[in-house]
């Protein structure tokens, strides 16, 4: 994956870990990985309630495995979320 590269944000209520979880997939839908679990628990009470429109997400930085310790199983994404609070009236 390189930056620029457009990564699709869905909610996964199913996972076991965290029921407020959002799984980043690639534009081709390859699993690369979810959102922290601090950002999805705030995230997902407004995404939930209709309250918060996801609008485009996109790779902004790649942290490879070769520059993370030799313990490192896989990179480090950083993901740009670009998303809209929907206000009443």
């Amino acid at each position: 994956m390189k930056v620029e590269d457009v990564i699709r944000i869905t909610r996964d209520k199913e996972n076991a870990f965290n029921h407020n979880n959002f799984q980043l997939l690639t534009e081709k839908g390859k699993d690369v990985g979810n959102m922290p679990a601090e950002i999805c628990n705030a995230v997902a009470p407004l995404y939930d309630g209709g309250k918060l429109v996801i609008e485009s997400a996109e790779l902004s930085f790649v942290e490879p495995i070769s520059a993370r310790s030799r313990h490192a199983k896989q990179a480090i994404l950083f993901v740009e979320m670009h998303a809209k609070l929907k206000t009443s009236g």
